[in-house]
């Protein structure tokens, strides 16, 4: 299933240009121990939303539910962040985001193959060769409770030109 959604957004991305990936390779994070993905677009754009596809692995936030973006048992919380190199929050909008770093996203849980984050009213300016970070929340908030997380995820990520 994984596969075949992937495929579907790398075709899309080829025939509709204004979705761009931005890394080169699969950007991994693990769920504590600042294990956060890093990575970099190699050219200034302004960005109107981000997609991030699950490519593999799987977090928990207790050692037993496992799930692609992190979060609770019955999948609803998620816990992927996305945040520019001083850790400030560009996806989602931090007015969603708990102290813990869990969020809602209407549509989405933590199985989603997909996650689509829609920027604030203006786009997001990605500057050219800037460090991009991939987090897991808990991970990104602190050593308080990220005791009990385990595994790592890998994505790619995407950016819709404004």
């Amino acid at each position: 299933m994984v596969g075949i959604v992937l495929a579907q957004y790398e075709a899309s991305s080829k025939t509709c240009p204004r979705w761009l990936k931005l890394n080169k390779s699969p950007v991994c994070f693990g769920a504590r121990g600042d294990q956060f993905g890093r990575f970099s677009y190699h050219r200034n754009i302004f960005v109107s939303s981000f997609m991030i596809v699950h490519r593999s692995g799987k977090v928990s936030s207790d050692s037993r539910n496992y799930n692609y973006w992190g979060g609770t048992s019955d999948g609803r919380d998620l816990g992927v962040l996305l945040t520019d190199q001083s850790n400030k929050l560009l996806a989602p909008q931090s007015s969603i985001v708990s102290k813990g770093g869990w969020y809602k996203l209407a549509g989405y849980s933590g199985s989603s193959p997909v996650l689509l984050f829609c920027v604030s009213k203006k786009p997001q300016c990605v500057f050219a060769n800037s460090e991009l970070r991939l987090w897991y929340g808990e991970d990104l908030r602190g050593p308080a409770s990220e005791s009990n997380n385990r595994g790592k995820s890998c994505a790619d990520l995407y950016g819709l030109l404004a």
